[in-house]
């Protein structure tokens, strides 16, 4: 669900947001695979999802990265 008239920077900002999210999923993600953590996989799958509602709510191309998790 795409949020209507958004501004071009409201947009760059949920993109910007998104990226993040994936970018702390992946810092979790290492993390995990040295601790096995439940902690750090709980953390990947909830900055996940947030990545998934930034990139719902805008309006532009999805991180690839995205997929790859």
């Amino acid at each position: 669900m795409e949020l209507i008239n958004l501004t071009k920077k409201q947009n760059e900002q949920l993109k910007a947001l998104h990226i993040k999210a994936i970018d702390d999923a992946q810092a979790y993600l290492k993390s995990y695979v040295i601790t096995r953590s439940r902690k750090d996989s709980e953390l990947v799958e909830c900055e996940l999802a947030k990545a998934k509602a930034y990139w719902e709510l805008g309006n532009f191309e999805e991180d690839p990265r995205y997929r790859e998790m």
